[in-house]
């Protein structure tokens, strides 16, 4: 499972995975976690809209929902416009249960685009 987009109609530019994290973390059972992670959306939308901004444990798509669904973890500060900042992601303690898939969902939406653009960035950590 990756990221996948949605472009809006008319689009003549791709939008890529905004996310830069890693794909995969080890980390030793009691440790503290830093998962850095940054976004930047595609250039040309005046004004950003996050309508979802958050991480999920174990993410999976519900088919009936038309979207991810998980263990929600930490909102980061959720912007309402913006176009580049901060979505980094500390677990601090952590225990056998935290080793997983945890995947950044993010959904953007702007009044020059007809559809929202939708990304699931996944990390998986592995703790020893």
């Amino acid at each position: 499972m990756g990221p996948f987009h949605l472009l809006p109609a008319g689009s003549s530019s791709i939008c890529p995975d905004p996310v830069t994290a890693p794909k995969e973390l080890v980390a030793t059972l009691g440790s503290c976690l830093y998962i850095s992670c940054r976004y930047k959306l595609c250039q040309g939308a005046k004004t950003v809209h996050f309508r979802i901004f958050h991480w999920l444990h174990q993410p999976h798509y519900d088919k009936s929902k038309h979207d991810f669904g998980g263990k929600k973890i930490l909102k980061p500060s959720n912007p309402t416009e913006a176009t580049e900042g901060d979505c980094s992601l500390v677990l601090p303690h952590l225990r056998a249960e935290d080793a997983g898939v945890y995947g950044l969902r993010l959904v953007a939406t702007s009044p020059q685009w007809l559809k929202d653009l939708r990304w699931m960035h996944e990390v998986t950590v592995n703790v020893t």
